[in-house]
């Protein structure tokens, strides 16, 4: 049996009430789940499965709030409670709960699950308003035997902290960054996954294949996407902000011809639509417009207030028939939620309205579906989507690496990327430039800085000589001691050009801080790989590793030839591409790796320094 389905299976068999199964995108938990699922099925144990809503509610669940409030979230079981002479809220009430005593609840996209108080655009509230609150109270943990399951993704956006507050976990492995098989959206999202498991964020590569696309001509991006909708094929814009999503929206509306509020044609995001015929109609679904009617202002007095507040309304039918009236301010609001003034108009004005009709006044709430928030998006999926990488967190943040993960699991077929650029540790680092920079190679000293791998107070001489055979071997040379001497050791080395002699001079931390030779030309490229295989093989922290592993891929034709660690965010380093071809500098980082300056001290050739700078950067 699986291992993770064992722990789940042991959890079970424990006291405890609350069991988190996290993963990141494509390890397997929908998949878990159903196994589970059955195994609880085949023992006879009662279980339900629950989707944080119903656009993702499957063939053998529902939505979370249907199985506490509703089977059926009616319209009438809503109760008016008055709040004050101008407004009113419709509350769900949690319902009675009359599952067995022994039920396990399985919560899918658990990561989606908030208990921040919310209420509907529409102004209905479900229960206390707290989703988890409520949720936790229906199961009743001390009065029963039943247990919470949470399927959920850590490294998405989070819209609680349910997935770290349980009292037992299990997580999944993430996805092998170096598998074969990893490719696009999927591998740029693995790097992210590892990268936020590891708290690290120096570092983001962009691996394009023909599902993942980084578009840097905005002209072509946007002649694209117009391209689609004049094609009757929809594509989301996915941003940080609403307010971008907004610009955006009004930008395309323009440049398709679509001039009114709402157009026949239009493209709509639904929030809340009354559907009583087809019941097929959630939040999220993207439909359009066949049918628009004029828009209809209304003027509602409110107590306090000198004039009335005005609002509109506009009558449209979608293309399945469905129809009801927009209210347009919610439509074409900048910011996620209605004004004060608004809202308690436009409830007014229903109460109203329902006390003369006796009964209930539905207005749909929709956005346009051009574009949204990351944030918004999750849990949704379009086939193609462009996503404006722009974000105020800056890129070196946990904010950032999390956004950008959300976003790429969106899309079903085709991620296209704007406004993106690799996340490098030298992207934010100020070039400082000495000014008599220009030396001859003697004045650049390689193989210097290293120390040994397992370091070690005692017999540093034998150690060195022990370590200095084995680097020999993989150099195809021959290091023979000939003499030790207080922090100095010498050596000769044999190579198939002839033999030169080698002085290593360390200090009291046995740290290396001279190399002496008198090797010859032909001799270099063997000094040169004596020097590399040290300074490669010298232990560095973390941080210190991922620089060093950065500048060794970004510039595969230079050769690390000494590395000095100053402290811990401090390297001072030497690059080598041919003997005469040298550069000294030194990086000053944060605890992330992100280096805010590189000081170069030396350099064989000015025109140097512009060659490593762009390779880097």
């Amino acid at each position: 049996m699986q291992l993770p389905l064992q722990h789940i299976l042991d959890f079970i068999s424990s006291s405890k009430h609350t069991f988190a199964l996290t993963g990141m995108t494509k390890t397997g938990k929908t998949k878990l789940l159903h196994q589970l699922a059955k195994n609880l099925s085949k023992n006879k144990i009662e279980y339900i499965i629950l989707y944080p809503n119903m656009r993702l509610v499957g063939s053998k669940g529902k939505s979370i709030y249907q199985h506490l409030y509703s089977s059926s979230l009616e319209t009438e079981k809503f109760q008016l409670m008055e709040q004050e002479e101008t407004a009113s809220s419709k509350t769900m009430p949690l319902r009675a709960n009359s599952d067995s005593k022994n039920c396990i609840y399985l919560l899918d996209n658990a990561h989606l699950l908030s208990n921040t108080a919310f209420t509907t655009p529409d102004g209905k509230r479900y229960g206390s308003g707290k989703l988890l609150d409520d949720l936790f109270q229906f199961i009743d943990f001390s009065g029963s035997k039943r247990k919470a399951i949470f399927f959920g993704d850590p490294y998405q956006i989070q819209r609680g902290d349910i997935l770290s507050q349980c009292e037992d976990s299990y997580v999944l492995p993430l996805l092998d960054i170096d598998a074969p098989n990893l490719l696009g959206a999927l591998k740029m999202a693995t790097h992210l996954a590892h990268a936020l498991q590891q708290h690290s964020f120096a570092s983001l590569s962009y691996f394009p294949d023909s599902k993942l696309i980084a578009q840097k001509d905005k002209s072509i991006a946007a002649q694209e996407i117009l391209s689609h909708y004049q094609n009757d094929e929809p594509v989301w814009y996915l941003t940080e902000t609403h307010e971008q999503s907004m610009r955006f929206s009004q930008w395309l509306r323009s440049k398709l011809g679509l001039s009114n509020f709402l157009s026949i044609g239009d493209w709509l995001e639904i929030y809340v639509w009354q559907d009583d015929e087809n019941r097929t109609i959630y939040s999220g679904n993207l439909e359009r417009i066949s049918v628009t009617q004029p828009t209809e202002e209304i003027k509602q007095p409110l107590k306090g207030r000198d004039k009335p507040i005005s609002f509109q309304l506009q009558d449209i039918t979608l293309a399945n028939k469905s129809n009801n009236p927009v209210l347009v301010e919610f439509l074409i609001n900048e910011k996620p939620e209605l004004g004060a003034d608004i809202a308690i108009a436009v409830k007014a004005w229903k109460n109203q309205k329902e006390k003369k009709k006796k009964t209930e006044v539905n207005l749909a709430y929709v956005r346009y579906g051009y574009a949204a928030t990351v944030h918004h998006a999750q849990g949704m999926d379009r086939d193609i989507c462009y996503i404006n990488c722009a974000h105020s967190a800056g890129k070196h943040s946990e904010g950032y690496f999390r956004w950008l993960y959300s976003a790429l699991t969106v899309a079903t077929e085709k991620t296209i990327l704007l406004n993106f650029t690799p996340v490098t540790p030298f992207d934010q680092a100020i070039w400082k430039i000495n000014n008599q920079a220009e030396q001859i190679v003697e004045q650049i000293a390689i193989g210097t800085g290293w120390m040994l791998p397992e370091n070690s107070e005692t017999d540093f001489s034998n150690k060195l000589k022990e370590y200095l055979h084995q680097i020999a071997e993989c150099c195809q040379c021959r290091l023979v001691h000939q003499s030790s001497h207080p922090y100095l050791e010498k050596y000769c080395v044999q190579t198939g050009q002839g033999e030169f002699g080698l002085q290593i001079a360390y200090k009291g931390n046995h740290r290396i801080s001279k190399w002496q030779h008198n090797a010859k030309e032909e001799q270099y490229s063997i000094l040169i790989n004596l020097a590399v295989e040290c300074v490669a093989k010298s232990p560095y922290t973390p941080t210190q590793q991922v620089l060093f592993n950065h500048i060794c891929q970004n510039l595969p034709d230079w050769k690390p030839v000494s590395v000095i660690p100053e402290n811990d965010y401090r390297l001072s380093i030497v690059l080598m591409k041919q003997w005469q071809e040298r550069i000294q500098f030194t990086l000053n980082f944060d605890k992330q790796g992100v280096v805010s300056s590189v000081h170069v001290h030396a350099v064989t050739d000015l025109d140097l320094i512009d060659v490593v700078r762009e390779k880097l950067s």
